[in-house]
């Protein structure tokens, strides 16, 4: 939260201009007497509460402010009027993409930046503003969504965002082109998603299309790109790997992402691993995803576990130590590792990072990637390269969304 404005409120005081001018004992006018003066420069009690609502929650409306206080809209008004008549706010843009008449947003003068960071996974949206210093302006609120059947992600986007802000960094779970919009690896829509066909907005540009509805700056991502850039603080080189549920990878090379001419470096879930595997979604066989996935990793423990086992459940296994579990988990760090081991070659990263979405269970896969860069790098190589646990997905995307945009400000 912010803290509230520390700016000392004036004491400025303004002279009335009514006088009435009086007559001394020689019946000479005197010199006009002004009226009482009246100190107009300290802050009415509504005031106070707009000035401090506005350093807590950043730019608002009148509408919002008047909810927040729970003052009537009229004092409300006249406290943004005065306060605006003496310079103590300023307007600031309007969020954009709500239907109806946009009303006025209120800001304090040289207010930090405020960004929204927006992540969209394959489960939900997430939405967090943060200023550009890298503190959270407020909480994370996040609701189920299924992007796949959104059909205009700018506009469902743009009518989630409930103030102004200043720029918006918008996270997908896809490869995705800078310029021109989503880069599909799959051959035509795979039959897990249940649709006939993508929503068109795949194939657009949609930095550009956030812009045009929201009239600020906007800068689209591959969430697991931004993952990386996270945890890439400190770190001049780093490879990101997320296993158990997904299979995703992302490179940062002095402080950069590494997109590629299409934007789908660090897809190393298309990484062939077995010529006689099954059927992968880009039309491939024998992908690393088709084998690192969680629908793999069921499909392997639930005829020992039972057909309901779920991913819950094996993270559960694993912690409470259970050695089949453990084995096969190692056994898809193994996997990974070796197909990994060549970029790591051609890299020659300081780090790599693995995202702990498999909780407790992350140390089995841990400790396979380790026995399998013992097997194919070379000693000095391995052991100068750090392999550890990252920090909560969502914890390093907002991280890294916030390093990116203050990159980008550097060249606008």
């Amino acid at each position: 939260m912010r803290k509230p404005s520390s700016r000392p409120f004036s004491a400025d005081v303004t002279s009335g201009a009514r006088s009435t001018p009086s007559a001394d004992r020689s019946g000479a006018a005197s010199a006009p007497v002004a009226a009482p003066t009246a100190a107009v420069g300290a802050p009415r009690a509504s005031e106070r509460q707009v000035l401090q609502l506005l350093g807590a929650h950043g730019p608002l409306s009148r509408a919002r402010l008047t909810e927040l206080s729970g003052l009537p809209l009229r004092t409300i008004s006249g406290a943004t009027t005065r306060l605006l008549a003496r310079g103590l706010v300023t307007h600031a843009p309007a969020a954009a993409g709500r239907p109806g008449r946009t009303g006025k947003v209120f800001a304090l003068p040289g207010s930090p930046q405020v960004i929204a960071v927006v992540v969209v996974t394959h489960e939900d949206l997430a939405i967090c503003r943060v200023r550009a210093d890298g503190s959270r302006a407020g909480p994370v609120t996040r609701t189920p969504f299924r992007w796949w059947t959104c059909p205009d992600l700018p506009a469902e986007v743009a009518g989630r965002l409930g103030a102004a802000v200043d720029g918006v960094v918008l996270a997908i779970p896809q490869a995705y082109r800078q310029g021109h919009g989503v880069m599909l690896l799959e051959d035509g829509v795979p039959g897990y998603y249940g649709i006939a066909e993508y929503p068109a907005w795949i194939h657009t540009d949609l930095a550009a299309a956030l812009t045009a509805r929201l009239g600020v700056p906007a800068i689209v991502e591959n969430l697991i790109n931004l993952a990386a850039l996270g945890e890439a603080d400190g770190v001049d080189s780093l490879i990101y790997l997320r296993l158990g549920d997904i299979v995703a990878s992302a490179v940062v090379i002095e402080g950069r992402i590494v997109r590629g001419a299409q934007g789908a470096a660090g897809e190393l879930g298309h990484v062939h691993v077995d010529p006689h595997g099954v059927l992968c979604a880009c039309g491939a066989r024998g992908c690393l995803g088709t084998v690192a996935n969680a629908r793999h990793l069921l499909g392997v423990l639930r005829p020992r576990y039972g057909d309901d086992l779920g991913l819950f459940d094996v993270i559960a296994l694993a912690a409470q130590g259970e050695p089949a579990v453990r084995r096969v988990l190692a056994d898809l760090g193994r996997t990974a590792g070796t197909a990994i081991a060549g970029s790591l070659l051609m890299i020659n990263p300081r780090a790599l990072v693995l995202d702990p979405v498999l909780g407790p269970a992350t140390v089995a896969v841990l400790e396979g990637l380790r026995d399998a860069f013992t097997r194919t790098l070379p000693t000095r190589i391995r052991t100068a390269l750090t392999v550890t646990p990252g920090r909560p997905q969502e914890d390093a995307v907002i991280d890294g969304a916030t390093t990116l945009w203050r990159a980008s400000t550097q060249h606008r």
